[in-house]
């Protein structure tokens, strides 16, 4: 492998491994690197070769990794994949660019013999060219998030959505930007012109201190502000509820729908393919404002989630299903997620190797099978409209251990 293809590959595993620049990456991330590798590909390569490849530790200008090296990193980044991809996508180009020439030369010489001066072809609207790179996330829920933006100069506003329900940002003659983000979860921000994909950035982890309590207004137009709520103050005898006069203390209006999110959100080694998830809920008999009252359990995986909204009876056109690439808003197969939320409630979500079943109160009431992978575990989530209980709430692996987050 040559220098060019062996710099190609390192950008598609630090594009994989999905922390920030490799510049900013300290030992521990290198450890976390060569574990995460060693996982996928069952190749160990060292903390020292990785640093060396990285360029952590000066090299000599002939220095040339082992071919198992070169083979657990490709494994591990599906670089033969993306750069066929790239090869195409660069040859694509290159024709267009080609036949864009033939064009404009065709033209030229049809008007110049027809002496036409009407023009004859429409201007082909040009692509904007750049990237969006992820190189640091600081701090835990809230935290900020820093992008480094490379662009071509263009007379097309360039917009980057950061997939949280905020407003876009222009970023024309901008090199450098940073994004407040004031919940936790997993984003894929993306730099966009005129509606058209430019690039997308890394996914964005926005981790909790353990877990965390948030509430505010329901309806994206009212949801810029989010206010922290003392979890131990709801959270007593192994039961979370924010009581109204909790949700009036941190400022909101109890007599408007108001939603509460408990989080816990961490990355994690284990697979969101395979997990039992139990815990038992309630919402409650009265909130202002609010008919349907639901009850939502997520799994968020790196790629993906596992997802349910569980509504009360006579709602359904409400009810929710995510797994991984399938999904049922509304439809009859997620009727089952209507259901009496007045009184506890025991729910358990069990998935083996993407097969996924519901029970509630002791009851089947969903098996569904996706196939496209939610990655690793990074949070999970306990959102109710208007507010709630959980107790009893558990998160394990196939093997019944406990997942750290």
């Amino acid at each position: 492998m040559n220098n060019p293809e062996l710099e190609i590959l390192i950008r598609f595993v630090e594009k994989k491994f999905n922390n920030g620049s490799r510049k900013t990456w300290k030992n521990k991330d290198f450890e976390q690197l060569s574990f995460t590798i060693h996982r996928q590909t069952k190749i160990l390569i060292s903390v020292a070769t990785l640093k060396r490849l990285f360029g952590k530790v000066k090299t000599g200008q002939n220095y040339s990794p082992q071919p198992s090296t070169l083979d657990a990193l490709k494994q591990y980044s599906d670089f033969d994949k993306l750069y066929a991809e790239s090869q195409e996508k660069k040859y694509r180009r290159a024709k267009l660019l080609m036949w864009s020439v033939i064009g404009a030369v065709v033209f030229c010489i049809f008007y110049l013999i027809i002496l036409n001066p009407e023009p004859v072809f429409e201007k082909e609207e040009n692509l904007v060219e750049g990237s969006l790179t992820l190189t640091k996330v600081e701090g835990k829920c809230p935290a900020t998030a820093f992008f480094d933006v490379e662009m071509e100069e263009t007379d097309k506003v360039v917009r980057v959505h950061f997939d949280d329900n905020s407003p876009s940002k222009v970023v024309n003659g901008q090199k450098h930007i940073s994004h407040f983000y004031p919940y936790p979860g997993v984003f894929r921000p993306q730099m966009k012109s005129n509606g058209i994909l430019v690039d997308s950035s890394q996914v964005v982890l926005v981790e909790t201190d353990g877990w965390q309590a948030i509430s505010h207004y329901f309806g994206k137009q009212v949801q810029a502000r989010y206010h922290p709520m003392p979890f131990e103050k709801s959270y007593s005898d192994s039961i979370f509820h924010a009581t109204k006069r909790d949700i009036s203390a941190v400022g909101l209006d109890t007599s408007k729908v108001v939603v509460v999110r408990v989080d816990n959100y961490e990355r994690t080694e284990y697979s969101g393919d395979s997990f039992h998830l139990k815990a038992t809920v309630r919402n409650s008999t009265f909130w202002a404002g609010v008919r349907c009252y639901s009850v939502i359990l997520l799994v968020q995986g790196t790629q993906g989630k596992v997802f349910i909204k569980l509504v009360q009876d006579g709602c359904s056109g409400y009810s929710d299903i995510v797994l991984g690439d399938v999904r049922y808003f509304g439809t009859k197969e997620s009727t089952v997620m209507a259901t009496d939320l007045s009184d506890w409630l025991d729910v358990e979500i069990i998935n083996q190797e993407k097969n996924v079943e519901v029970w509630l109160g002791g009851s089947r009431v969903l098996k569904q099978s996706y196939q496209k992978s939610i990655g690793d575990i990074v949070g999970t989530s306990i959102i109710f409209h208007g507010s709630g209980s959980v107790r009893d709430f558990e998160l394990v692996n196939p093997d019944g251990l406990k997942i750290a987050i």
